[in-house]
């Protein structure tokens, strides 16, 4: 079943999954129309409708459920520490020389 018919079928609407999800509408229609997306997502969604995310791998032999998902925590940007001795390296995404390490032709740094 599709998350938009399973939320459907709860009568929840997702306005009501925004407000407890804490995102706005638009976020919860992206999410349901998405074909991949991470586990803690997925079981954050159907925790907003009050389920519990289960999975289960099944083979000839029989089924197995996979536990190793089911407490997965995702630390928040305050509680990652990077050490202090390590200073941030700027990466470049562009061919471009950034404005402040322009030089002129005469090969002077020109601050802008």
């Amino acid at each position: 079943m599709a998350l938009n018919e399973l939320r459907a079928a709860l009568e929840i609407t997702q306005q009501h999954l925004a407000t407890r999800l804490g995102v706005n509408q638009a976020a919860i229609s992206k999410l349901e129309r998405r074909a991949d997306m991470y586990v803690s997502t997925l079981s954050d969604f159907i925790r907003a409708m009050g389920g519990n995310l289960e999975i289960n791998a099944r083979f000839p032999e029989g089924s197995v459920r996979i536990s190793q998902f089911s407490e997965v925590k995702i630390p928040k940007k305050t509680e990652v520490s990077s050490p202090k001795h390590h200073k941030p390296v700027a990466r470049r995404t562009t061919g471009k020389i950034p404005k402040k390490a322009r030089k002129t032709p005469q090969g002077d740094s020109v601050g802008i």
